[in-house]
């Protein structure tokens, strides 16, 4: 049970550093989000592509381009939550975009079988964090947009005050 262990210390610290836990979870959530439209988009409208002048441009590449952008803008944010909750949600835009197509990068020919498991593993261990840090990213949604905040909610007061 070595994994167990390691899981366990591993949350153990998150709920230490709760400032991870406040960005990991808008950048989760919309990955789970972005992820979730594009699996069904794509399974009904299979042939839906950009196309610049004849050439197919996957949606990996606009995930990439999104991922840079949030990636950069990141490091010259220093003190600003608010900013960096609208940047961790931005980001999860680009991983969810970026990881669907995640086959596409190994194979260049993904098989649908393959890529319906890849999803279902994906949408699960994601499911599975938002639920670890949920508490925490309800908690820093509301002390960081004023919604339904309590003066009495000790525990973030480290964070954003």
């Amino acid at each position: 049970m070595p994994f167990l262990r390691k899981l366990k210390s591993f949350i153990a610290q998150i709920n230490q550093d709760r400032h991870y836990a406040y960005y990991a979870f808008p950048a989760l959530l919309t990955m789970l989000i972005s992820f979730g439209i594009l699996r069904i988009f794509i399974e009904f409208y299979p042939n839906a592509a950009l196309k610049i002048y004849g050439i197919h441009v996957h949606h990996f590449t606009e995930g990439i381009f999104i991922l840079m952008i949030t990636g950069y803008l990141a490091l010259w944010i220093e003190n600003s939550p608010r900013i960096k909750y609208v940047l961790a949600l931005f980001y999860g835009l680009g991983v969810g975009l970026t990881l669907d197509e995640f086959f596409m990068w190994l194979f260049l020919n993904p098989s649908k079988v393959s890529a319906d498991q890849y999803s279902a593993v994906v949408v699960g261990a994601v499911v599975l964090l938002l639920v670890v840090l949920w508490p925490m990213g309800m908690s820093g949604l509301r002390k960081l947009f004023g919604i339904n905040h309590h003066d009495n909610d000790q525990e973030n007061k480290t964070v954003f005050d």
